[in-house]
C-alpha cells in the first residue's frame, strides 16, 4: 500500500469519539467519587430497622410510618432506591421525618456507620 492509499479517519469522527470517551471516563470517575465520599447524615437522624410494608408505608422498628411525597431512600452505596428494594428482613438505617411526621429521608447504614454510637433514639 502506498501512503496515499491509507485512509485516515474523518477528523470530526475522531473528535466525537474523543468526546464520548472523555464523558464516559468522567461519569465513571464521578460514580467512584460518590462512593468514597462520606455521607452527611444529620445528627438529628433517628436510627431504626426499616422494612418495606406496602405502597408508601414502611415500618421503623415494627411501627408503621408513611413515606413523605418525594421521600429519598439511599442504599449503602448512597444510591437512591425505591422503598420496595429494601431487604425483606429489614435493615438498620437512619431517617429523618418532615413536619407532618412522615419519613422524608432514609440512609441504609454501612457496617462502619452502624458501628458508631451517637446515642440516637429509635423510632417509637
Amino acid at each position: 500500500m502506498t501512503p496515499s492509499a491509507i485512509q485516515r479517519p474523518h477528523p470530526r469522527l475522531s473528535a466525537a469519539a474523543i468526546i464520548v470517551a472523555v464523558v464516559t471516563m468522567l461519569a465513571v470517575c464521578a460514580t467512584s467519587l460518590a462512593q468514597i465520599l462520606p455521607r452527611n447524615i444529620p445528627d438529628e437522624a433517628k436510627r431504626a430497622t426499616i422494612r418495606y410494608a406496602q405502597d408508601m408505608i414502611v415500618t421503623m422498628n415494627s411501627t408503621a410510618m408513611r413515606l413523605a411525597p418525594g421521600a429519598q431512600v439511599r442504599d449503602r452505596n448512597n444510591y437512591i432506591i425505591v422503598p420496595s428494594a429494601l431487604p425483606p428482613d429489614g435493615v438498620l438505617a437512619e431517617f429523618m421525618t418532615d413536619s407532618d411526621g412522615n419519613v422524608s429521608r432514609v440512609w441504609v447504614l454501612t457496617a462502619e456507620e452502624a458501628a458508631r454510637t451517637k446515642g440516637k433514639p429509635a423510632a417509637q
